[in-house]
């Protein structure tokens, strides 16, 4: 595709125009157009018939012109960076001063200024923008990733050198994501333009469409995974230029490294829970997204503050976050004895046999004395190192159990139930009546109940 007179012609103009204004600016264009309330700083420019306004305009024509430019620009303003570095700081500065032709420079370099700009522009393929969601800690062969959440997803596992060049620094490997953080994320790929949605708007909306995929990730295995930050780049290569100067991405990269039982490992096995549990909340992602009921938002605080938990560095924090969620869920409404009840509650609804019941419960019950003593100021940390204070397989433990509890209250919601403390003194009950607990537990299976559906 040729570069259109329209736009040729104001290419003349700007340079004729901009004239000993350009050599003094790195992107002249955008700085004379940032001064249209200073005009006695391009009063210059102005007097040779180049004003902010006209400018604006034949921009604006440009756009409405090239459906090409304005997918990749979107607006004026960015349009005008491109003209900058592709075509009007490549010109020599004698282009600008030499007033002997009509158009204030000799063919030459203008000439080949836009055969440049041709190449660049058009000859570098359509246009794309790709957004990548790094899956912080999460680890697979190619051969057992999930199936991506939604259409023109992948999951990708990106070359060290890649990482630092989505990313915008300007090295071999990455400083803000260091390789043991993991190379796995997921691609979001998308066509449509910057005239239709501004960069800031589809970042956020793809940031919202992942949310409840790192749910599904988190709920899925008793290990730490988390998406840390999310880098756009683009197709053709100028357009990262336009819209990516120095770093660029949302969110905060974590450069910690979690102890190696809680590596996010899977197996082919671990995708198909995955699956199974992506295809349960997408079924379900009304109901599940209501927080009338009570029960809903004991869900909802419990697992804010078990999520939650995989974004902290500090395994003190972690093992708080934990605790705090499992009260949320078992805490019983009168608080009598309540680490004993919750213990023996928790024990009961998510183990099986007896003898698992009655580990599980003891774990729980030194859970709740490391808590009091972290809770009433009696854990130091000059003193007391956080491995000392709750060990690696401790911390998964613990994290397994709120994993599994969330669960199964998600399965009794999902069932209908609505009131907290209904389900509260249905747990008390199947603690003492043997009849009733059968039932109550099966209620409380969420595999099965997602096999119940699916069938």
């Amino acid at each position: 595709m040729p570069v259109s007179d329209t736009l040729i012609q104001f290419l003349r103009a700007a340079v004729k125009g901009l004239g000993d204004f350009a050599p003094n600016y790195v992107t002249p264009l955008r700085a004379f157009l940032s001064m249209h309330d200073r005009p006695t700083e391009i009063q210059s420019v102005i007097d040779r018939g180049f004003t902010p306004d006209i400018a604006n305009a034949q921009l604006e024509k440009i756009l409405s012109e090239d459906s090409f430019l304005a997918q990749c620009c979107g607006d004026s303003r960015h349009l005008a960076h491109t003209l900058d570095i592709l075509f009007l700081t490549r010109l020599p500065d004698s282009s600008y001063l030499d007033s002997t032709s009509s158009f204030g420079l000799t063919a030459s370099p203008f000439d080949q200024g836009i055969e440049h700009l041709e190449r660049s522009l058009y000859q570098q393929g359509e246009f794309s923008k790709t957004a990548y969601f790094h899956l912080f800690n999460f680890h697979a062969s190619p051969n057992d990733y999930p199936q991506a959440p939604y259409p023109d997803w992948k999951f990708v596992e990106l070359e060290y050198g890649s990482i630092p060049l989505i990313l915008g620094e300007n090295s071999c490997s990455s400083f803000l994501s260091p390789p043991h953080t993991g190379r796995t994320f997921l691609a979001a790929q998308d066509s449509e333009g910057f005239d239709r949605e501004p960069l800031s708007e589809w970042l956020k909306r793809r940031w919202m469409d992942i949310a409840p995929y790192r749910q599904v990730l988190q709920y899925s295995r008793d290990a730490i995974v988390d998406i840390d930050f999310v880098a756009p780049y683009f197709s053709p290569s100028w357009v990262n230029q336009i819209h990516r100067e120095g770093l660029y991405y949302w969110g905060t990269p974590r450069q910690d490294k979690p102890p190696s039982d809680l590596w996010y490992f899977i197996t082919s096995w671990d995708s198909r829970q995955i699956n199974s549990l992506w295809r349960g909340y997408q079924q379900y992602a009304p109901k599940l997204n209501s927080h009338s009921s009570s029960l809903r938002k004991a869900i909802r605080t419990a697992g804010n503050f078990f999520e939650d938990s995989h974004k902290k560095i500090s395994r003190v924090e972690q093992f708080a976050n934990l605790m705090i969620a499992l009260e949320a869920l078992y805490t019983p409404s009168d608080a009598s004895e309540h680490t004993f009840r919750i213990s023996q509650a928790c024990a009961l609804l998510i183990e099986e046999s007896l003898d698992s019941r009655e580990a599980t419960f003891e774990f729980l019950r030194s859970m709740f004395k490391k808590r009091g003593k972290l809770f009433h100021g009696q854990y130091d940390m000059a003193t007391e190192t956080p491995q000392a204070f709750i060990k690696d397989e401790e911390l998964k433990t613990l994290m397994s159990i709120v994993r599994r509890s969330l669960l199964k209250f998600i399965a009794l919601y999902l069932r209908g139930g609505e009131a907290l403390d209904k389900v509260r003194k249905d747990l008390e009950r199947a603690i003492l009546d043997e009849s009733f607990r059968a039932d109550f537990l099966q209620k409380a299976d969420f595999e099965s109940f997602l096999m119940e559906e699916s069938t």
